[in-house]
């Protein structure tokens, strides 16, 4: 008889774990969301007025085969490639990304600073015990201290005092000083090369259109508007807000893993305690649309490290996807996806942030002015959990929750079931669902998650 797989969530990971339960002809499973739709945060909405959004930002660029192979499989012949043109703002400059790379673009006082810095870096040791030394060691304190640092710590706010080091090379990119000044004397942009100068996007739906491709293969074995209400660990059985219940031999969880645990009954007090370590971060998503061409201001997207701003991140929609606005007509409109940080703890209290949005757009030149006659859409959301904190902490909470849950036949996978910032991107949510399956039918390891084969998952 086939194992009970049952699969709580049905965003990346969670349709990952399912497509390739479908992929492998694995019968006896079922996905639970809670939501009336799926996605999680790959999801898309589009408004009354023709305009779609996204949580946001999200693109289509891995180097994993498998992913690659699972996008063109669902989207085939309806996927965008755009080249990668994104900005940071600083200092009223559109600065081209890798910040870095591209220093010659500031007022010749913060040139001189950051590459004098960066030089002196190159022969100092190596001495950090958290991410902002690391930083400034690494780049040097003119780089961290203008870009680096204060976006970060408009993401992680006062979490980036506790921010663990060990992530960063996952997330951030390094400098080569003989680069920079090439850069810099040739006076050339230099926006990287390969795989990471370029990316995908789903011609139309947003990029929830990725993941709803998905649902015709799963239909009846996905189970939507399903929130649960406790866990039997001891009978393995599903406890849902709606009275239904079902069992399961094996559980792969992709709910924030503080969530799992607080689920699980009989009550295990040391894993609460242990998830008492985990922090979050919060954000708000406001997106404006206007009855106004679409211009190549900030390449795409950009970075607004400057406090006087209220966003981290802008998104041009339309650059990305044409399909973004009504009737896919940019000589007509444009969209703005502004991305907001908020407080773990302020995220179910925070309110209307669209005036500090259009505000902020006006300030970097987005929009002008007489723009405000422009917008004919606004929409916004408030995404509670967005952001795992990689702090000092995490991974000592992870290695008692991981193999304990385990035990329980409970497999917490995905950006915030593992938890671990670092491979919380589109891609890597999938493969950890994916890999996962692997495991549970073949035992097989998980190289995302870094879980070895044949043991109790344990990081490697």
């Amino acid at each position: 008889m086939q194992k009970r797989i049952v699969i709580i969530g049905a965003g990346a990971t969670g349709l990952g774990a399912a497509f390739r339960l479908y992929e492998k002809g694995h019968l006896n499973w079922s996905i639970y969301e809670r939501c009336d739709r799926i996605g999680g945060l790959a999801s898309s909405f589009t408004d009354k007025e023709g305009f779609t959004w996204d949580l946001g930002r999200h693109v289509i660029s891995s180097q994993y085969p498998y992913f690659n192979r699972f996008v063109h499989l669902l989207l085939r012949d309806r996927l965008l490639e755009r080249a990668q043109q994104a900005r940071v703002y600083l200092l009223d400059k559109w600065v081209p990304y890798p910040f870095q790379n591209n220093i010659h673009h500031l007022p010749p006082p913060q040139v001189l600073e950051c590459l004098l810095g960066l030089y002196k870096a190159q022969s100092t040791p190596n001495t950090s015990t958290n991410f902002s030394e690391w930083v400034t060691w690494l780049f040097g304190p003119g780089i961290a201290n203008l870009f680096l640092l204060p976006y970060n710590s408009k993401i992680w706010g006062d979490q980036i005092d506790t921010l663990d080091r060990g992530w960063v090379t996952e997330k951030i990119g390094t400098a080569s000083f003989e680069r920079i000044l090439r850069n810099i004397v040739l006076n050339m942009d230099d926006i990287g090369s390969g795989s990471c100068s370029t990316y995908q996007y789903p011609s139309s739906g947003g990029i929830g259109g990725l993941f709803q491709a998905i649902v015709p293969l799963i239909r009846k074995n996905l189970v939507l508007s399903a929130p649960l209400s406790s866990i039997d660990t001891e009978s393995r059985t599903l406890h849902f807000e709606n009275g239904a219940e079902n069992t399961y031999d094996t559980m792969i969880s992709t709910i924030p893993i503080d969530r799992l645990v607080s689920l699980i009954r009989p009550k295990r007090h040391t894993l609460i305690q242990s998830a008492r370590m985990l922090h979050y971060r919060s954000i708000q998503t406001v997106g404006v649309g206007l009855e106004k061409p679409a211009v190549d201001t900030c390449g795409g997207w950009a970075y607004f490290p400057e406090s006087d701003l209220p966003f981290y991140r802008v998104t041009s929609l339309p650059h990305i996807s044409p399909a973004m606005v009504p009737e896919g007509d940019t000589a007509r409109y444009s969209s703005f996806l502004c991305e907001i940080p908020c407080r773990q703890k302020a995220a179910e209290h925070a309110g209307p942030v669209t005036e500090q949005a259009v505000a902020g757009l006006e300030r970097c030149g987005l929009i002008d002015g007489k723009d405000r006659q422009a917008i004919v859409s606004t929409w916004g959301t408030t995404v509670e959990y967005a952001y795992p904190v990689p702090s000092i902490d995490r991974d000592r909470a992870l290695a008692s929750l991981h193999p304990a849950l385990a035990r329980m036949g409970i497999f917490s996978r995905g950006r915030f079931g593992s938890w671990r910032y670092e491979i919380g991107d589109m891609d890597h949510s999938v493969m950890m669902g994916v890999e996962a399956v692997d495991r549970i039918l073949e035992g097989s390891s998980e190289p995302t998650a870094g879980f070895r084969a044949g043991t109790t998952p344990v990081q490697a």
